[in-house]
Formats: C-alpha cells, sequence, structure tokens
C-alpha cells in the first residue's frame, strides 16, 4: 500500500516530530506501510555537523531491509577491527569480520549521509519534510493528539493526529509536553570532536583508540580518503576552556606516536566540544504519544550507539503503529515497543557510560589494571566475540516480550522466538539469493521447514494451510530440502545443501514466523498451524 504524508491542517494518522535519522526512518516505514504521516522538523536547512558516524551490523541490516545498505555501504567506509592501544605502541585488535551477519563489520557513515540516504527514501514514498515547522506544545485526548505548531511565517495551526512520535531529540518538546520524566545523569565527561583532513600512515579499514595516561584519544577514518575525526577526552565544566586548534595539536602529540601534527594535519573541517549527560525517559508511551531516539534516551559517544539504537526504534516502532492504525492490532500492541526496546537503552546506556569511565581513567594504578585486563582479553577469543557484538548491536533479543511465544516446543530449534531471524543462501526459482532479500519490505512471513518432504500434494496443503492461518498479516515461504530450485513466485525456496535449514537449527521440519522487523515471534516443531494463529490472533487483544 502506498500512502503520501498529508501538510496543512489536515487530519493525518500520525504525525512524526524531527527529521533526524530516527524521525525519518519511522516516516518512511509508516508510509510504506499505508499509514498518511506528516513530519516535521523546526530547523529549516539539514545539519552538516555530525556526532553520529558509525553504522553497526545490526543498522545496516534494518537498512537493507528498506533497499538502502548497498548504497550506504557505497557512501561510507568499512570498519574491520578496532585497534585499541593500551600504550603508545601496543595493540589490542578487536576483530569485527567474526560477527555472523551480513555486514560483518562496521561502517563509517556520518549522520548527514544517513539522514540524505532515509531522507531520499521517504520523499520516494511520498513523504514530505515540513521544514521550519516547530511543535510548540501538544495535548492529548481519547482520540488523539492536538499540537500547536509554528510555521516558517511565524504563524501558528492547530494540527490534529492520531498519534504522535516524538523524534525530536535530548530536549524533547514533545517529552515534556506530555509530562513523561527522564532520568538524567552528567558523567562530569567532555570530549574534543574534530574532523580533519591529515597524512597519517594508519590503516584506514579500522578505529584507532589510544588509552593513555593523559586520557583516551580515538582516530577514525572518514569516508573520504586522508580525513579523519578525532575524538579525545577534555576537561569538563562551564569554566574548562573551549577547544581550539592548538588544543588539538596538543592532544594528539601527548597521546598519540604520529608525527607531529604540524607535518600531519593539513585542514581542520570541523571543531567542536560534547559534554557527556545521559537521559533515559521513564516511559516511550504516554497515551497516544510514544518516544523514539534521543528523545528517549541519550548516550555517551564512546562506542557509537547512539543514532544506532534510535533508528532501530523506530523500526521496532513503525510496524505495530502500522498495524493499530489499519485496525489489525489493539493499541496494546503498542505496550511492546517499551518493553521491548527500553532495556536496550537501558543496557547501552550502562555499558557506555561503563566504557567512558574506563576510557578516560587517570589514576596510575587503575590505568595499569585496564591496562591488563586489555592484554586478557587480546588472548582470549570468546570475550573479543562478546565485545565485537556489542560495538555492531547484535546483542539485540527480545525473548521476555510479550509479542513473542515463550514456549518453543521440543526440538523447534534455535534460534527460538526473542531472537534475530538468521540469514542464508536459498535458490527463489530464477537463482541464488538470500533469504532476507525474499523477506525485504514484506510483513510477517511464515517461513515453512519442509525439511526432505518431497510429495507435491502434501507441500501444497501444508502451504495452503500455512496461508489460512497468516491471513491478512504476510506471506507464506516454503523452503524444501529436496529442491534445487525454487517456484519464480517465490511461494517454494529450493535449499537442497541444507543452508537455510541449518540456519536455523531445524533438523526437522517446522515453522518459523517471523515479525516485520525480522525477529522471530513463534517456532514450533511440524506443521500444526495453532501456535501461530493464536500469535497473531493475539494481536486483537
Amino acid at each position: 500500500m502506498e500512502a503520501n504524508t498529508t501538510g496543512g491542517g489536515a487530519h493525518c494518522e500520525v504525525l512524526v516530530v524531527g527529521a533526524g535519522p530516527t524521525g525519518l526512518l519511522a516516516a518512511e516505514e509508516l508510509v510504506r506501510r499505508g499509514v498518511t504521516a506528516r513530519l516535521i522538523e523546526r530547523s529549516t536547512e539539514r545539519s552538516t555537523q555530525s556526532r553520529a558516524l558509525v553504522v553497526g551490523a545490526r543498522t545496516l541490516e534494518v537498512l537493507d531491509d528498506l533497499g538502502l545498505a548497498e548504497e550506504a555501504v557505497r557512501r561510507g567506509r568499512i570498519l574491520h577491527r578496532i585497534d585499541v592501544h593500551p600504550g603508545r605502541d601496543d595493540v589490542v585488535p578487536l576483530e569485527l569480520d567474526g560477527i555472523v551477519s551480513p555486514f560483518p563489520f562496521a561502517l563509517s557513515l556520518p549522520q548527514p549521509e544517513v539522514v540524505d540516504l532515509l531522507e531520499t527514501a521517504a520523499v520516494k514514498r511520498g513523504a514530505v519534510v515540513e521544514r521550519g515547522t516547530e511543535l510548540v506544545a501538544c495535548r492529548q485526548d481519547a482520540d488523539g493528539v492536538t499540537a500547536s505548531l509554528r510555521m516558517p511565517d511565524g504563524s501558528e495551526q492547530q494540527a490534529r493526529a492520531d498519534w504522535l512520535i516524538a523524534c525530536d531529540g535530548a530536549h524533547s518538546t514533545v517529552r515534556k509536553s506530555a509530562g513523561v520524566s527522564a532520568d538524567h545523569r552528567d558523567l562530569h565527561r567532555a570530549f574534543l570532536l574534530a574532523d580533519v583532513a591529515a597524512d597519517w600512515d594508519l590503516p584506514q579499514d579500522r578505529l584507532h583508540p589510544w588509552l593513555s595516561g593523559d586520557g583516551i584519544l580515538v582516530l577514525l577514518p572518514l569516508p573520504e580518503a586522508g580525513r579523519w575525526r578525532v575524538i579525545a577526552d577534555i576537561p569538563a565544566g562551564g569554566d574548562a576552556p573551549g577547544p581550539d586548534e592548538d588544543m588539538l595539536d596538543r592532544l594528539l602529540a601527548e597521546r598519540t606516536p604520529l608525527p607531529h601534527p604540524e607535518h600531519a594535519v593539513s585542514r581542520v573541517d570541523w571543531l567542536s566540544r560534547f559534554e557527556v549527560r545521559e537521559s533515559l525517559a521513564g516511559h516511550y508511551r504516554q497515551g497516544r504519544i510514544l518516544l523514539a531516539g534521543d528523545a528517549a534516551h541519550t548516550h555517551s559517544p564512546v562506542g557509537g550507539q547512539g543514532m544506532n539504537v534510535g533508528l532501530q526504534d523506530a523500526h521496532n516502532l513503525a510496524w505495530k503503529l502500522a498495524l493499530v492504525t489499519h485496525g489489525q492490532a489493539g493499541t496494546r500492541l503498542l505496550d511492546s515497543y517499551e518493553q521491548e526496546r527500553r532495556p536496550v537503552a537501558d543496557r547501552v546506556l550502562h555499558a557506555t557510560a561503563r566504557a567512558t569511565k574506563v576510557a578516560t581513567l587517570h589514576a596510575p594504578a587503575a590505568r595499569t589494571l585496564r591496562h591488563q585486563a586489555l592484554r586478557l582479553i587480546s588472548r582470549a577469543a570468546p570475550v573479543r566475540h562478546r565485545l565485537a557484538l556489542g560495538v555492531t548491536e547484535l546483542f539485540v533479543d527480545y525473548e521476555n516480550s510479550p509479542q513473542v511465544d515463550h514456549d518453543r516446543g521440543p526440538g523447534a530449534g534455535r534460534p527460538g522466538p526473542g531472537d534475530l531471524s538468521p540469514d542464508a543462501f536459498v535458490h527463489d526459482g530464477t537463482g541464488f539469493t538470500t533469504l532476507r532479500h525474499c523477506l525485504r519490505g514484506s510483513d510477517h512471513a511464515l517461513l515453512v521447514l519442509l525439511g526432505y518432504e518431497d510429495d507435491r500434494e502434501t507441500i501444497a496443503d501444508v502451504t495452503e494451510a500455512a496461508r489460512e492461518a497468516v491471513g491478512d498479516f504476510g506471506v507464506v515461504l516454503a523452503v524444501s530440502r529436496t529442491r534445487d530450485r525454487g517456484d519464480p513466485s517465490r511461494s517454494l525456496l529450493g535449499d537442497r545443501h541444507g543452508g537455510c535449514h541449518r540456519a536455523f537449527g531445524a533438523s526437522e521440519p517446522g515453522l518459523c514466523l517471523i515479525r516485520p522487523d525480522r525477529f522471530i515471534a513463534h517456532r514450533s516443531r511440524g506443521w500444526d498451524m495453532t501456535g501461530v494463529r493464536e500469535r497473531l490472533a493475539a494481536f486483537s487483544r
């Protein structure tokens, strides 16, 4: 289904406030799913500055579902590993290419590029970004939300929407208007951020943090050859000196073994200061108002998680809100948005706070312990793998969510409900492709794992029963281990080599219901559709 965003004073189903990455992805997904949405942005022009820079593997999988990952990778720079320098010359490598993902790496891609990608995609769907339009207040009732807007010409307008998504940043006007509290914490840390052109003899396929007695300094290659982002902790507080090029030169000289900056940095394109303050909203939903991205949570920049968490918020929320808007689900489904996403932000918040404190240790004894811990990590492959999963945000699961089945039944296989659906090669009748591409852009998908079943009548009966069980909620994909080739309609996929069945740990036939955000909602052994029907029926309760 296609739908356009609405402008002017017209009623819309969803008002999205804030056209940063989170708001743009939410609007794109809502419009793609047939929801009338209005997207407003206070700023009159896109920002060209970027604190957010790293796109993780899980976020690339989200962008791939939108058909944007290939372009993102083309624009960005692939980072295969992190070279942690406990001293000026020591290196502890953290490999990223061992993670299980179609995108086994992190991507250096500045936020303005992410915004351009998402805005282009949203506009193609029919969305309009109303720049220079500011929400000054909002109130809600049982039927919707009324927003007071200040238009580009200074006039005021009353806008009405069934739902409102707040993507208006850390100082969210919507959050305050809705009366949602947020737990704010000051880490008493500040960072210098700079984008420079420099001729350093460093590999540009990795991130380079130096941990010295003077503090941390990180060099992260930007997509353009010879350009780098510099991140370094500096004194915090209102009376601390502001960053300038002299400070940048001094920090590089003190904390890295690189040639003196006068002979290496040829240009400083941007220089800024960032005070680290954390926040987590008490609730992500207040009636008909929902919070996402920085309006719901802010984190330390160490680890580069903030933009990634916000984009995944939007991906989780949009399909649920679309089902509610179309009357296919009750409003209780929206409660699962907070139940699933707030714990993720809380976990990231604590992890980045710890990482920030460890990275900025100054006491000699504490630094010695940090150095020893890093040496142990360098010898412990499982620990390095867990750290890589954290950096790339592949640690997320929703096993405790009310929107997944907790009883998989014996022999159902792993991954199970709440886990991210794996990818695998299959044959769709025209050639080899990947399961994720067969699922791209779909709603729910019921994967029927046929195993070695080769009776055409049985396959037809099972597939038809699956379609009846799924109904209007999505599509059915049957996968057969006896077929080299699938059906060109993609309703039957070939898996003679068994890669898809192995990815799902399926030694016997079974069912796997995959949500629109690619997490598994239901898993069962055999072809009894009762569990599928019950899981989908739960939406209406």
